[in-house]
């Protein structure tokens, strides 16, 4: 396998003060140049963080989860997954407002 390496020069450090950050690929150039590299990577994170919030999020409910009868905790994990389809397709219209 053939692997590439990219670096990126951020406009603005990472917290841990980074200006530049190296991305490896197993795309050929034929497939994603470097800039396209670089557009998918930072699409995948932005996913990565999407998905780490309602993580988050949802953390308080799936905690309390463990404190009920299995009658009740069926009926509020319903409640859970409604919840987090709605805040879900809520951060991912968001996610795709900012992408275009």
């Amino acid at each position: 396998m053939v692997v590439r390496r990219g670096v990126l020069r951020l406009d603005t450090p990472t917290r841990d003060g980074d200006t530049e950050m190296a991305i490896l690929t197993n795309l050929a150039t034929s497939v994603a140049d470097a800039k396209m590299v670089a557009d998918l990577y930072r699409r995948r994170w932005t996913v990565e963080s999407l998905f780490a919030r309602v993580e988050r999020n949802l953390q308080g409910e799936l905690l309390s989860l463990s404190s009920v009868t299995p009658e009740k905790s069926r009926t509020q994990f319903e409640k859970l997954i409604v919840e987090a389809v709605r805040r879900t397709r809520f951060l991912v219209s968001t996610f795709v407002d900012r992408m275009t």
